[in-house]
């Protein structure tokens, strides 16, 4: 246990470099390496040895209090005594550019039922960390890099029925991506992005796809026309789903429309024919 200046016991406060007069009959003097230097990248996480005990219920300690301590030491040189503090360097909170930092507080009263939580509520927060270094206390928050900006899932042999009756199966490749405001909300609603792809993007494309391909005879799938008309109702359907949930959908791409073999060669074989008939027309004159 240390005590303050002037009473028996190992006094809190050490003395840095210089000279001091003490006497010997009332004071010993023990020479320690009491510098701390914590690298420009790391935070110290202090755990007080001494002090009051913490009230029920609290497991971070302010100044005066016994335990892991709230605040942490910042890049630099401390000196703390040996024997009233315990300090553990560890990593910074580094958010790489083209991410964004989703924060969960660990302390605090709990927020509102399905709501985000303000500073000093516990929860996930309400504001992001930027791209940058934060030199916060690991044990009071909870940091996930989220990477934002646009990315692209590739669905093949998406099946359907046509309105008569045919199996189509189309390859779609959806760019979507995640606004930094909108972070939050998608971590408290499914926990991770991964989920988001899961409950959301695929399940949706393939609603859409037979909602929308349903309208369509297999014959239209293969003019390039109403191709067209599919892909753009598609897409802003998926675009409507996807922002009520705070997801960006960019472009839901049709890359190819695979049509059954017995109704895809009898029109292909009458197209190349007409092809071939205006070549040689052409040819003749």
């Amino acid at each position: 246990r240390v005590v303050p200046e002037g009473t028996k016991g190992i006094y809190r406060d050490v003395k840095g470099e210089g000279r001091y007069f003490y006497s010997p009959i009332e004071l010993s003097v023990e020479k320690r390496d009491a510098l701390i230097e914590i690298e420009p990248d790391q935070i110290g996480l202090v755990e007080a040895m001494t002090g009051k005990p913490l009230p029920g219920g609290q497991f971070l300690a302010d100044e005066g209090y016994k335990g892991i301590q709230r605040r942490v030491l910042t890049p630099g040189k401390w000196r703390l005594n040996p024997f009233a503090y315990r300090v553990t360097a560890l990593p910074a909170t580094n958010i790489k550019p083209g991410y964004v930092g989703c924060v969960t507080s660990l302390s605090g009263d709990y927020s509102p039922e399905g709501k985000l939580a303000e500073p000093g509520q516990r929860g996930i927060q309400k504001n992001v960390l930027q791209a940058g270094i934060y030199y916060l206390n690991p044990r009071e928050y909870k940091v996930e890099p989220v990477e934002i900006g646009y990315r692209q899932l590739t669905l093949e042999n998406v099946a359907f029925p046509s309105k008569d009756g045919f199996t189509i199966q189309l390859d779609i490749t959806v760019v979507w991506g995640l606004r930094p405001k909108d972070v939050p909300l998608i971590m408290h609603h499914f926990g991770n992005v991964d989920a988001v792809v899961g409950n959301i993007i695929r399940p949706q494309v393939e609603s859409l796809c037979r909602i929308q391909g349903s309208k369509y005879g297999a014959k239209d799938f293969i003019e390039g026309t109403t191709r067209e008309q599919f892909q753009n109702a598609f897409t802003d359907q998926l675009t409507h789903e996807a922002e009520i949930r705070n997801i960006d959908v960019l472009i839901g791409l049709v890359r190819d429309i695979h049509v059954p073999l017995e109704l895809r060669e009898p029109i292909q074989k009458s197209k190349i024919a007409a092809e071939e008939q205006l070549t040689k027309e052409d040819q003749r004159k």
